[in-house]
């Protein structure tokens, strides 16, 4: 399995192992700095491995940028449907930065206002991220952007829970299966890892 060595799917892989069941001693990582569609390439060309890590929607989208129509050759095994608990990207603060409850509230209810009018707009989100990087490929991009809204940021718990809250049972039963994953960390509870911030 080909993957860069922070890819949040390969640092994942842990919990993935323990939910299908999946004998890990089986399993060879390979760590590589190729782009994530030369890594496909080699899959698919070469066969000497099995799989990448990475997005579903970044696969393609690194796909594109190299030229490669090879989407028909290769499947996904979506974290998801193994790991239905899991939260994705999240906002991290420091202790310092939770001791100003204004500050840490102000940060929180920008991005979720951010989020929301990419939402509506995908188009103007596509063209602020052109502005600052103009040799990104704009179509390829917001195919991206569009399937990451359709698919990794479209949760059922949407209909119930505003951006940048959770569940805390969900991420309780998350949390349980990390712990299960990488026994030598300490088991944490939900409250420790999320802070609610409330309008004032």
């Amino acid at each position: 399995m080909l993957g860069h060595t922070y890819d949040a799917a390969l640092q994942m892989f842990p919990a993935l192992v323990v939910a299908a069941g999946v004998d890990a001693s089986r399993v060879k990582l390979i760590f590589s700095e190729d782009s994530l569609g030369l890594m496909v390439r080699r899959m698919v060309e070469t066969r000497d491995c099995d799989g990448v890590f990475g997005f579903v929607n970044t696969i393609k989208a690194s796909l594109s940028e190299e030229g490669l129509s090879i989407e028909d050759k290769v499947g996904f095994i979506e974290y998801r449907d193994w790991l239905p608990s899991f939260y994705g990207n999240t906002l991290l603060a420091s202790p310092a930065l939770l001791a100003d409850a204004g500050l840490a509230r102000a940060l929180v209810e920008a991005v979720a206002k951010g989020f929301a009018d990419l939402r509506a707009d995908s188009e103007a989100g596509i063209d602020a991220v052109m502005e600052m990087r103009p040799q990104l490929d704009r179509a390829i991009n917001l195919r991206r952007l569009k399937g990451t809204l359709a698919i990794e940021m479209n949760h059922t718990e949407r209909q119930g829970v505003r951006d940048g809250d959770v569940d805390p049972a969900r991420l309780q039963e998350a949390l349980d299966l990390l712990a299960r994953a990488f026994p030598e960390t300490r088991p944490l509870k939900a409250n420790e890892v999320f802070a609610q911030l409330r309008p004032a």
